[in-house]
């Protein structure tokens, strides 16, 4: 909806349409970011770029630290279990590679 523009809430036809236009470009969207998540763990370079940043985030070990430090690495272990799911859902046979190469 533009700026400008003002809301409706009588107008169904309109709200509808522009509710149908907004799911149009999320699905465009979503399908553009899966896709883009295929190419990048398609290749032996992404693949290891992403497990770094998996690693990184602390996925593979425990975030309590007795304090409140374990807030800190939750959220890092979020990011990194929110990445390997959108990857077990975009290309699991590509998180199996990944999670078995030795490098």
């Amino acid at each position: 909806m533009a700026r400008n523009e003002s809301h409706d809430p009588t107008d169904l036809i309109g709200n509808a349409e522009r509710e149908e236009e907004a799911t149009r470009l999320r699905q465009i969207a979503e399908k553009q970011a899966r896709d883009d998540l295929i190419a990048v763990m398609s290749t032996d370079q992404g693949r290891r770029v992403v497990r770094r940043i998996i690693e990184h985030c602390g996925v593979y070990k425990t975030s309590m630290t007795g304090n409140s430090y374990t807030f800190f690495n939750e959220g890092k272990r979020d990011v990194g279990l929110f990445l390997t799911a959108k990857i077990a859902d975009a290309t699991p046979q590509h998180l199996a590679e990944m999670l078995l190469s030795p490098n």
